[in-house]
Order: structure tokens, then sequence, then C-alpha cells
């Protein structure tokens, strides 16, 4: 308020900037630190300029003051999200412009678990370096031969033989077909894994409106009608971090494991490795719900 030069009393409007520091730090009193709570917030003016953003911080700050401003109040509890906020939440993942970004980490998951090791055998030996290896074996044991205390004899029969069985042809035949021949159907094997898993994480994912709904559904039962204002933003996350995890463990796992082990055991298949497709933990889906989790909030 001011006087004019003509004696009349001029009442200005005081504007108060509001600072993302402050909305920052009345966050963190109400919610606390983000980096624990995994809370995200964004705050968008209509047309992006400092004028429009500090409004719509004001209108955040009072927004805020029906859940204790002030905070005088030991423990604010609010509303749990319902069961249509959480469904639109959990449809995003059913976007097409989302739908790549999902599936590529479905196979980065799941893929590099059951894959890693045919890419062993891939990597082992590359090129050439094969024959050279099986000949540097084959002479290491002749040389161990001579440390047994053999007779001359014995020990001249032992090595003449070895040598016989692993001759230079012999070894180079062995690379040969286990270069052309063996590790293509690895390779081939690894890309039939790939598809499989692709094909079934597909089948889950293509009626994902409806899917979201009955996940939607469960996570909402779980949380109940009413949380903790502080603790609301860790809740909300991993109960449907939990849902997810437990519906793609139910719709993918058992019969995943049963087309893997089905295609290992196809004669174009067979022999090429001692053990048995690694099993599909349920670690890899919370893993999984997890990266799916994190879509969610960046596209909600």
């Amino acid at each position: 308020m001011s006087e004019s030069s003509s004696g009349e009393l001029v009442i200005t409007e005081s504007v108060v900037t509001i600072t993302r520091d402050d909305v920052e730090q009345e966050i963190s009193r109400l919610f606390g630190s983000p980096s624990q709570s995994g809370l995200v917030i964004r705050v968008h003016g209509e047309d992006g300029t400092d004028e429009t953003r500090s409004e719509a911080f004001r209108e955040l700050l009072s927004s805020l003051e029906m859940y204790d401003f002030h905070g005088s109040a030991k423990e604010i509890h609010v509303a749990a999200p319902d069961v249509d906020t959480i469904t639109a939440a959990l449809t995003v993942l059913g976007t097409a412009r989302l739908k790549r970004r999902v599936f590529e980490t479905v196979l980065l998951t799941f893929g590099k678990h059951l894959v890693d090791p045919l890419g062993r055998i891939l990597d082992t030996t590359p090129g050439g370096q094969l024959l050279a290896n099986m000949a540097s074996i084959r002479d290491n044991l002749t040389t161990w031969i001579g440390r047994l205390q053999l007779t001359h004899e014995t020990q001249r029969k032992l090595t003449e033989d070895i040598r016989r069985l692993l001759s230079d042809q012999y070894l180079a035949e062995l690379a040969e077909h286990e270069e052309k021949v063996q590790r293509p159907r690895v390779a081939e094997l690894a890309k039939d894994i790939l598809h499989l898993i692709g094909t079934s994480f597909d089948n889950a994912f293509r009626n994902w409106p409806s899917h979201a709904r009955s996940i939607a559904e469960s996570v909402a039962r779980r949380m109940g009608t009413s949380m903790s204002l502080r603790e609301s933003p860790l809740v909300i996350r991993e109960r449907i971090i939990e849902g997810l995890e437990e519906f793609l463990w139910i719709e993918t796992s058992m019969e995943l494991t049963g087309a893997v082990q089905q295609l290992c055991r196809q004669s174009r298949y067979q022999g090429l490795t001692a053990d048995a497709p690694p099993e599909l933990e349920r670690e890899l889906y919370h893993r999984f719900a997890q990266a799916c989790w994190d879509i969610i909030a960046e596209n909600s």
C-alpha cells in the first residue's frame, strides 16, 4: 500500500514467487525423501513460462493445505487410489508407443537368463583358435604322462596311443564340425528361445486392457481404502510391482518353462549342452515388474 501524489491511497498486490525449492521442501515434509520413496511429482504451466509455472506451484501448495500444510497433525491419511486410477496407470504398458520398450525389457531380462549359457559356448574359442586349443590340450596331456613315473616302455606306448587317437587330422575334423555344424545349431537354439520368450509374453500383453483391470482389482484389495500420506508412494509402488509380478508369473512361467524344455529336447538340438535349461526364478519376474513400474512412473 502506498500514497499517490494526490494524497489517495493506492493498494498494490504483492506477488509471491514460489520456487522449486519451496515445493520440494514441502513434498519432502509430507512424503519423506524422494530418493527413498520413489515419488515423482511433475508440475507444468500451461505455456511453460516462469509465470505459469509459478502459478502451478502455488496451486499445488494450495491443494496440499488439505493435508495439513502447517504440519500440526502427527499422521495424515489419504484415500488409496481406486481401481479405475490403478487401471489407467497399468494400461500404459499396452500402448503401442511403449510396447517395444516393454518387450526389449522382457528379452533382456529373460533372454539373458536362458540364453547366456549358450552364449558362453559360442564365445569360448572364436574362429580358428579352437583347433590350436585342442592341440595344446593334447600336448599338455602327453607332458603330464611324463610325471606319472612310469617305466619307459609304458610311457612310450601310452604317449603314442594318445597321439595316434588325437592326431592332427582328427582334431582338425572335430574343430571343423564344431565350428560349421554344432555352433550354428547353438545360435539357432538361442534365437528359438528368444522367440518363445517373445511369444509367451506377447500372449500375456495381447489383451492388456482387461488384464490391467484384473491386476488393478488385486492391487486395490491389497492396499485397502486408506493409507499414510507419507508412506503412500512406496506402498503404491510395491503393491503394483507385486500385482504385476504375480500376474505375469502365473500367466507365463509354466508355459514358457515347458516350451523351452521341449525345444531343447528336440532331436536337432540334442547334445548341445549337458545341462538342462536354467529354471525361471520368481526373482526374474520381480525384476521385470520393477522395470514395468519405471515405465509406468515415467508415462503416467
